[in-house]
């Protein structure tokens, strides 16, 4: 068997018989695999900690017929800040259940990758849950190339004012207020829109290498909170309606499970 070496997150584990785990991880050289883990069950093990959900490390592996074989690995990081906070274990569900299930195996995506490891980084800090679940949306449809239009109308293509006058999920994104039709989100909403953009945008360029970093990443995005509260909402669910037509069946589904 050939034995290789990936850098990757441990998305979900599941029992495999009595004593095996398998888990799924997003790695960054090979994309979405599937590892088996022996003898994890055991107290003993030193590879229990390998199969933890939401664990970042380099892991060892053999090939097999069936899932490849753990055999040993290295922690980068466990997240267990992250792990204490129930609405960041939340949103950290959303964003590995979407890559699981967007994601083909064997492909591996260095953008949605970094964006990943950032989102986690960042939710070890205190963010509010709708802030954060926007921002990720936003970078999902940012990696995918599926981002809703914000600077021309999406009908007619002629430009918009700050940001659009309405909102339509059909033509995929912001449109004139000739176009609009009735479908109009207040300008507050808009105002929210644009600072989300911005702030998914910057955790997909430059991965976050520090707690300092992330820390001020955080802060960053946390004076997203400041917008209107309502203006915020409106936005989040004009947004999750768009990433159902255009990006993926059911995230919406996904996303409550999140809450």
């Amino acid at each position: 068997m050939a034995n290789y070496t990936v850098t990757g997150i441990v998305l979900d584990s599941d029992l495999k018989g009595e004593r095996d785990v398998e888990a799924e991880v997003f790695t960054l050289e090979r994309g979405r695999i599937r590892m088996t883990a022996r003898g994890t069950k055991k107290l003993e093990s030193t590879l229990r900690g390998a199969v933890e959900p939401l664990t970042e490390g380099l892991f060892f592996l053999a090939e097999s017929r069936g899932t490849d074989i753990l055999t040993e690995w290295e922690a980068i990081n466990c997240y267990f800040e992250l792990k204490k906070k129930p609405e960041s274990l939340a949103a950290a569900g959303f964003l590995s259940r979407y890559v699981i299930k967007a994601l083909p195996a064997g492909s591996p995506d260095a953008t949605l990758y970094i964006f990943t490891k950032n989102v986690l980084k960042l939710l070890q800090f205190s963010i509010r849950h709708d802030i954060i679940m926007t921002v990720i949306k936003w970078g999902l449809l940012l990696a995918s190339g599926q981002a809703p239009e914000m600077d021309v109308c999406a009908e007619c293509g002629s430009g918009v004012e700050n940001g659009g006058e309405g909102w339509s999920v059909e033509a995929g994104g912001a449109v004139c207020g000739v176009c609009g039709g009735g479908r109009k989100l207040r300008p507050g909403a808009m105002g929210f829109g644009r600072s989300a953009r911005t702030a998914a945008k910057g955790l997909l360029e430059i991965e976050i290498d520090s707690r300092e970093e992330a820390a001020a990443n955080a802060a960053a995005i946390s004076v997203l909170a400041n917008d209107d509260r309502k203006a915020a909402e409106e936005f989040s669910t004009a947004l999750g309606q768009f990433c159902d037509y255009h990006l993926l069946d059911g995230i919406s589904k996904m996303e409550m499970r999140a809450r």
